[in-house]
């Protein structure tokens, strides 16, 4: 389980958040994810204590939100090619392709929860 919220806050912020930047400086190309998850390899989340790995996930996942509401809607609908779909993509397509991502986490998470109980 800790291992999923790492990865999460590992990927907001080694990721999303850049692929943020990306799109405020009308970049042609988001830059590229990492496939092999080497941040999340090096992190050990499993080795940490879970209320550190949470605070993290939290405190990363808010600076997130924040830095959402602070767009306009316009922002919404700038485009840039992702790098390995080799497709356009929305700002907002990018916000529901992390969702997707996301949730498959989140899910995994309540499996273990549910086996573990």
């Amino acid at each position: 389980m800790q291992e999923h919220a790492g990865h999460l806050s590992d990927l907001d912020a080694g990721l999303f958040l850049p692929r943020l930047h990306d799109y405020e400086s009308v970049a042609r190309v988001l830059r590229a994810a990492d496939m092999e998850n080497a941040a999340t390899e090096r992190a050990n989340h499993n080795a940490r204590r879970l209320d550190e790995v949470l605070a993290e996930a939290h405190r990363v996942r808010a600076g997130v939100v924040e830095r959402l509401e602070r767009y306009d809607a316009a922002f919404f609908s700038r485009t840039a090619e992702h790098p390995r779909l080799q497709m356009p993509m929305r700002a907002v397509d990018m916000l529901f392709f992390q969702a997707e991502h996301d949730d498959y986490h989140l899910a995994r998470i309540t499996e273990l929860i549910r086996a573990t109980a």
